[in-house]
């Protein structure tokens, strides 16, 4: 399968958006229950889309690993980190396999997910920042939200997906947009480091 029979343009938009953006323009958490109007967020992912299809030539040249630089210096992200998985995930494709368009999502998608990887890495600093205990103890109560599938947790990671996106197009996302989702974040990682203090306390 060559790249055009691929249909590039439906890969990238696929990328970019699954279980993070709604057309036309929603803000959604990763199981699509919750949603959040956000206008700018169709003008911040469709630029995103046109910077990403513009380095795709690269690609259709056979210039693989100068495509993969380009990504990865668009989204800020390590070269060699994307690099080094699109190689093993690439290699173990079998001769003749209908390669060209895994290996395109592969080096799309491995590069979106550490984008993404970081983003939410820096809305939990934002979380961190309102607390004075432990990054490994808000770590541990992230991970209880998450395992629970929490909404609000998951769109506001989302958001930060989205501002690091917008930052890179050049469009301003203000914070404000999310307070009221944050604040909810905050009483809940509140409320179940009391419940852990008080297991711990009892526990001895």
């Amino acid at each position: 399968m060559t790249l055009e029979q691929c249909n590039i343009s439906d890969v990238i938009n696929y990328l970019l958006q699954q279980q993070f953006f709604k057309e036309p323009f929603f803000l959604i958490d990763r199981t699509s229950k919750k949603q959040m109007k956000i206008s700018s967020s169709s003008e911040i992912i469709k630029k995103m889309y046109d910077k990403i299809f513009s380095i795709t030539k690269l690609w259709e040249e056979k210039s693989e690993l100068e495509f993969i630089q380009s990504l990865t210096s668009i989204l800020g992200i390590d070269f060699e980190e994307v690099y080094s998985i699109y190689k093993i995930k690439s290699e173990a494709l079998a001769e003749g396999e209908e390669s060209e368009c895994l290996r395109f999502m592969f080096a799309l998608s491995e590069s979106i997910h550490l984008f993404q990887k970081k983003a939410i890495e820096e809305a939990h600093l934002q979380i961190l920042r309102k607390f004075d205990f432990d990054k490994n103890i808000l770590n541990q109560l992230l991970g209880l939200l998450s395992q629970n599938a929490d909404q609000d947790l998951s769109l506001y990671q989302n958001f930060y997906i989205l501002k690091k996106y917008s930052e890179i197009v050049g469009i301003k996302l203000e914070q404000v947009i999310i307070s009221k989702v944050f604040n909810k974040i905050i009483k809940k990682v509140e409320k179940s480091y009391k419940k852990m203090s008080c297991f711990n306390s009892s526990s001895f």
